[in-house]
């Protein structure tokens, strides 16, 4: 099962900030946080905060206080997530519910863990929590949105560019946010090794059928011309 946990004090972002109202991320970022989990979850892939919060900060992301427009999350998905204050779930939909949570002199926010029930990912901590393990204020609020297909990579396409092992082992060891090298990386647990590495650069094959035993060994075999 593929996590994606984080910390709102992560050093590679705690210390940008929300807006421009001096408020920092590792202090009152728990939303962005929130939703940047959530939609690593939906997406299938790292959405960083950093990567969240950068375009929050480019699209007016945030009220005079630090607050954070929820519909602007709607607006990062392209209108796949859909933001509602209450839960109104459609057929066939996702749902993502955030809770507000008593925590020290401020309130607190958490987020539903999205594969397992009665836990939520607390992001002062980017740790899994059971749901018990807090006191809730009352106040919600929910992402809906149907299943997206996730991203496939096409022997010959997953970078843009033309192939062959140097640039398969370039992209493997220098990890490209979002890229086939992370994908894989998921799938199997650990890095590739050179024999897989040639299947995917000079094989006619998909990650499936190399990683999934989709077609047995066969990929071991069948080769065609390098690109």
């Amino acid at each position: 099962m593929t996590t994606y946990n984080y910390s709102q004090r992560d050093k590679r972002w705690g210390k940008m900030e929300l807006g421009v109202f001096g408020l920092s991320m590792e202090s009152f970022g728990c939303v962005v946080a929130d939703c940047a989990m959530m939609l690593s979850y939906y997406f299938g892939r790292e959405v960083l905060p950093s990567e969240l919060l950068n375009w929050l900060n480019a699209h007016e992301g945030f009220t005079s206080d630090g607050r954070i427009y929820w519909g602007k999350i709607t607006a990062f998905t392209g209108g796949k997530l859909r933001y509602s204050p209450t839960q109104d779930t459609k057929e066939g939909e996702l749902t993502y519910g955030f809770r507000q949570v008593y925590f020290g002199r401020y309130n607190h926010w958490v987020i539903d863990h999205p594969q397992l029930a009665n836990f939520v990912l607390d992001p002062w901590t980017g740790n899994m929590m059971a749901y018990t393990a807090w006191k809730y204020t009352g106040q919600e609020r929910f992402f809906m949105g149907k299943p997206i297909e996730q991203k496939k990579y096409p022997v010959d396409e997953r970078y843009g560019r033309k192939r062959n092992l140097v640039s398969e082992q370039w992209f493997m060891w220098n990890w490209v946010p979002g890229s086939a090298a992370q994908h894989i990386y998921r799938k199997i647990g650990r890095r590739p090794n050179d024999r897989e590495l040639k299947a995917l650069a000079y094989g006619a094959h998909t990650f499936e059928n190399v990683f999934e035993n989709n077609i047995g060994d066969r990929w071991l075999h069948e080769r065609k011309s390098a690109i």
